[in-house]
């Protein structure tokens, strides 16, 4: 029996994880947390090419609809950080969570699933 509920926990996580999807749900504290995607899924990425060093992705929180300008870069470059930076861009989260100035949270995970999946490189944070 508890190695079925271990199953199905590890199933959860994963589900909770790598989706794109809104979630509401308890802890054991009974904490309600909110995570969510922009409205209307993962934002359309842009045609790729091979070479590209960097992406430049518009989140908008589902909440108060405020524009989020974050990029993912796939080269060690500092000076991408530096130029994008100064464009009004922030790096891509390091925990895969963006946190809008009204509070709400949007896990970003699935967004870097995808864009990983479609480039088929893993960028850095």
């Amino acid at each position: 029996m508890a190695k079925i509920i271990y199953k199905l926990q590890t199933v959860i996580r994963l589900l909770f994880l790598n989706t794109t999807t809104y979630k509401i749900f308890a802890t054991d504290s009974e904490k309600i947390i909110r995570q969510a995607v922009p409205a209307g899924g993962v934002p359309k990425l842009p045609p790729l090419p091979s070479n590209a060093r960097s992406l430049n992705i518009d989140v908008k929180c589902p909440k108060c609809g405020e524009k989020h300008k974050i990029y993912a870069k796939f080269d060690a470059d500092p000076l991408i950080d530096r130029q994008l930076q100064e464009s009004g861009s922030q790096p891509f989260p390091k925990t895969n969570k963006l946190i809008c100035k009204c509070g709400f949270e949007m896990n970003l995970s699935g967004l870097r699933n995808e864009i990983e999946a479609k480039t088929k490189k893993k960028f850095i944070v």
